[in-house]
């Protein structure tokens, strides 16, 4: 008898360096991977325009990146005193209308530099696309698709499911946009479960991202798989790995998953300085019992030396933090 062991991890051609500029966009995964790829002082832009879980959604967002139109007046709504956009996330949301333009405003034009940046970039540039569901909500006043219906009343939307094509259909019109650019494509599916749909509802709409990440993987030779969804599913199938709404991967699986995700694209110089820098983190997250003591001043002074040699990335704000810490130790000394 066969049993299922892990999940095979392609071998993917391009390698993420510490001189690549990645892009997130979508759902959880992205934010996550997003979060990690930050910490480890790598040179990403994570999810500017907040969650966004449909493909249809996230495609605008990039076209009118792309394109530099603004975002649609007629899609700014104000609810409960808050005002928001139909195309983001409520984490742009404000309380003023100004405020809200300002925000959507300022991550289009971080994400229109981002990719101003990587015609320039020897290197190669990665943009992570995370698809959540398949299901989408349209305006009934004019057709127009949702990424965040912002707690506006469930009767001024449609709701449907995306097929396949539809996706692919989608995608193949930013396409062209997209391919000008030297960039490398990742797809992944979020294994978060969206329940409020139900949970056989939830399987198909997760089948149809599936089937829609192989179809253009297959389409397109730049643009790969990454298997998020079945590392979670297939590998990690114990709801210890959850949080407490039995829904979202906890930590201990989201680093599970960003270790695949580096074994997979990244390159051994990354992969070496990953290493050397979770060092350098778990001492700067050392609590000590007392803080005056000469030994932790000798481990901030060896500690703050280690960070000044590090010459693979900008490590200035931990020199000053260190610094900092000595100079307050010696003044209460």
């Amino acid at each position: 008898m066969q049993f299922l062991t892990s999940v095979r991890l392609p071998d993917f051609p391009q390698k993420i360096s510490l001189q690549s500029h990645i892009l997130t966009l979508g759902s959880c995964f992205s934010e996550n991977i997003g979060a990690k790829l930050e910490t480890y002082k790598f040179q990403v832009l994570a999810n500017p325009f907040g969650i966004i879980f449909n493909p249809l959604s996230i495609f605008t967002v990039l076209e009118k990146t792309l394109n530099y139109t603004n975002f649609e007046g007629s899609k700014i709504i104000q609810n409960q005193e808050i005002w928001a956009h139909y195309d983001v996330h409520s984490r742009l949301s404000d309380l003023s209308q100004e405020k809200l333009l300002n925000n959507l405003q300022k991550a289009q034009q971080n994400t229109f530099d981002w990719f101003a940046k990587i015609d320039k970039n020897p290197s190669e540039n990665f943009l992570i696309l995370t698809f959540g569901t398949a299901y989408i909500h349209r305006l009934k006043s004019s057709g127009e698709v949702v990424a965040n219906c912002h707690k506006m009343p469930a009767h001024l939307f449609e709701k449907k499911l995306l097929s396949v094509s539809e996706i692919i259909g989608s995608f193949e019109k930013i396409a062209s946009l997209l391919f000008r650019k030297k960039l490398t494509i990742v797809l992944t599916v979020s294994p978060v479960r969206h329940i409020k749909e139900g949970l056989s509802e939830n399987s198909i709409s997760k089948s149809i991202l599936r089937v829609a990440c192989h179809e253009l993987s297959e389409k397109f030779s730049n643009i790969y798989y990454f298997p998020s969804y079945e590392l979670v599913l297939d590998e990690l199938r114990d709801y210890r790995f959850y949080t407490a709404d039995l829904i979202h991967p906890n930590e201990i699986a989201i680093t599970y998953i960003f270790e695949k995700f580096s074994e997979s694209f990244f390159a051994e110089s990354a992969k070496n300085f990953v290493k050397k820098w979770q060092k350098i983190q778990r001492g700067l997250s050392h609590n000590p019992q007392f803080n005056y003591t000469k030994s932790h001043q000798n481990f901030l002074k060896k500690l703050l030396g280690k960070v000044q040699n590090i010459k693979e990335v900008d490590t200035l704000e931990e020199c000053r933090f260190l610094e900092k810490q000595l100079e307050l130790l010696k003044l209460e000394g």
